[in-house]
Formats: structure tokens, sequence, C-alpha cells
């Protein structure tokens, strides 16, 4: 029965799950609340399982999934908590900055706008990299996953100012070079391995979101010059 499972999951249509994976990946590149990025980056991870069940043996295919399930609930715990812990130092708001500084919110408009800009102009580079540069041993599909993830990853992790986001860059990035290298190696080893990164990776950043919120509240602790 489970084979037969992971058979029609290896003949997903792929328009469809590209099309809701670059869905995914708008909301993580224009938005930076973890309400809504957290969501989208576990629904990329089922995502990324569906793609890697026309190269991965049926048992390695659920580690991708179930990997991004743990790692946002995970994520989702810890950005918790540090609201909860600046909400009881008596600070409100939505983001670390907004919370310091209100004039960030006449600037909102144009950073979605810029956002935007990016990664249209991202995706359109991804598509093209895809054509020019098509990776060793892969499908169509992944290598095109596999840049719009490196590259939006990219572009995330060097615009965030908070550790969260930062690290769903990474996390990006690191799903990215997943699509890239397993289709060479497709043993369960390399996904275990691959799947115990992610988890480490993600203890790290949700240890940097729980000191964001105590470094804010240093931060709004001290004198104004």
């Amino acid at each position: 029965m489970s084979d037969q499972i992971f058979a029609q999951l290896a003949v997903f249509p792929v328009a469809p799950l590209l099309i809701v994976l670059i869905l995914t990946i708008v909301p993580i590149m224009l938005v930076r609340n973890w309400r809504i990025t957290l969501p989208a980056l576990m629904i990329q991870y089922v995502l990324l399982g569906l793609l890697l069940a026309r190269v991965l043996p049926n048992v390695a295919v659920a580690i991708k999934p179930v990997v991004g399930i743990i790692a946002g609930l995970a994520l989702s715990l810890a950005a918790q908590r540090a609201d909860l812990d600046r909400q009881r130092r008596g600070q409100t708001g939505l983001t670390a900055q907004a919370r310091l500084s209100a004039a960030d919110w006449s600037r909102l408009p144009s950073q979605l706008l810029m956002r935007l800009v990016v990664m249209l102009l991202v995706v359109t580079a991804a598509f093209g990299a895809t054509n020019r540069f098509p990776l060793p041993g892969n499908a169509r599909e992944l290598a095109l996953s596999a840049y719009l993830l490196v590259f939006c990853g990219v572009i995330v992790a060097a615009t965030a100012s908070e550790g969260l986001n930062i690290g769903i860059g990474i996390l990006m990035m690191i799903s990215g070079f997943e699509l890239g290298y397993i289709p060479l190696e497709r043993s369960i080893s390399v996904s275990v391995l691959l799947g115990l990164m992610t988890l480490v990776v993600t203890l790290a950043i949700a240890y940097l979101t729980l000191a964001d919120a105590d470094a804010l509240h240093l931060v709004a602790q001290e004198p104004a010059k």
C-alpha cells in the first residue's frame, strides 16, 4: 500500500508543485512576520518531499517533510517564547525594529516594493540559470527549485536583521543545496545526515531568536543620546 502511495507521489504533476513552491517563497521574501513565514516554510518542505519523490527511495522521501515540520514547530515555539518575553517587559509591536523605532512604518511600503522587485529578478535569474547551467544528474524541475531556493535564501539572509529571518534564509539555502546534491547520491544515509544538519541549524536559529529578544531588551533600556 505504501509503495503505491509513493509511486503516485513520484508522478505528481510538476507544474502545480513549482507554482505552489514559488507562492511559499513570496511571503518569506516580502514579510518578516514569523506567523506567516514559518507556515510557508513548512509547506515548502512538504513540496520538496514531493519533488524528491522522483529520485529518492520510498523511505527517504518522508525525511524532508518530517524534518521540515519539526524545524518549523521548533522555530515557532522559540519565536512565541521571544514574543512572550518582550510582552512581559512591556514591549509591543510587530517586529524588533518597529518596537524600537516607529519611523520604520513610514518605510514599509517602499521596503515591500523593493523586495517584490528583487524577488521578480531572482525568479527570472533562476529560470535563466536552469537553462544556461543545468545541474548534473538533476531533473529540470529539481534544478529550477534548487536555484530558486538558493538565490532567494541568500537574499533573505542578506537583507534580514533578525536572527529568525536570517535563519529562514539559511534553511532555504540548505534545501536548495540538497535538491542539487541528493540526485547525485540517492542513499538513505545521505538524506538522514542532511536532515540532521537541518535540525542542528534549527537549534542554532532558535537560540539566536531568543538571544535577539534579550538584545532588544538591553537596547530599549539604553538612555537616548
